[in-house]
């Protein structure tokens, strides 16, 4: 949903994921393959719907700053952890990959809410800490999950001013897609998508990241893919 504008165009951006569905003891569980937990991923859409309501309420930066804060800081709360049964390798990669969503969630509330730009220094140091994160993740072997965190790549793409780090990520985004069947490849042309689409823009403005999903959306039309 990060990558989509605003508006409802699609009945799944109506799903009210306040509703997680689990116990509060579970809720911080990381699991052992995606590497997400459902309080990241309520935490993800409740970004999206804050987003929502100020831009109807036309809420004021001081606000908008303030309520980011708070989202920041309950993500650095999050009491993360694995079940025990895991391998010890493949519980470090799962804690690790939801580091990896943690930061790509902070930048989401920086740049879509509090309406940050790529070249804001906070968001810079960031990116560039999602960006070693991601690169240090298996990508083949025994270790690779088969479920790479998307969501944080285009995320880390979208945010990233550095050329270099870029092109590692695409790099691996690649060469997972022609090792398996999944929607890897599409990932990585939609990084493409919003890359050149940052390159054409003489400056960005707050609303930068509104217009960048328009103009993915122009280029996808119904060629919607799921990302974790």
């Amino acid at each position: 949903m990060a990558f989509l504008p605003l508006n409802n165009d699609h009945d799944f951006l109506t799903f009210a994921y306040s509703w997680l569905g689990s116990e509060p003891s579970t809720l911080d569980k990381v699991h052992g393959i995606v590497g997400c937990s459902r309080s990241l991923l309520f935490i993800q859409y409740y970004i999206r719907s804050m987003a929502m309501q100020a831009e109807i309420l036309k809420w004021s930066k001081h606000r908008r700053r303030d309520r980011g804060l708070e989202v920041v800081a309950r993500l650095q709360r999050l009491e993360r952890w694995v079940d025990q049964t895991e391998d010890n390798e493949a519980r470090e990669i799962a804690l690790k990959t939801h580091d990896a969503f943690v930061d790509a969630t902070i930048l989401y509330a920086h740049v879509r809410y509090m309406h940050c730009i790529p070249n804001d220094p906070f968001v810079q140091s960031v990116a560039s800490r999602l960006t070693h994160t991601l690169c240090s993740l298996p990508s083949e072997g025994r270790l690779y999950s088969g479920l790479h965190p998307a969501w944080c790549f285009l995320i880390a793409c979208a945010c990233t001013t550095d050329s270099s780090q870029y092109k590692s990520m695409t790099a691996i985004l690649h060469g997972i897609g022609r090792s398996n069947k999944s929607n890897v490849s599409a990932v990585a042309n939609v990084a493409s998508i919003i890359w050149e689409w940052k390159k054409s823009q003489a400056e960005l403005s707050k609303g930068w990241w509104e217009d960048m999903t328009l103009h993915i959306q122009q280029n996808m039309g119904n060629r919607l893919i799921c990302v974790t």
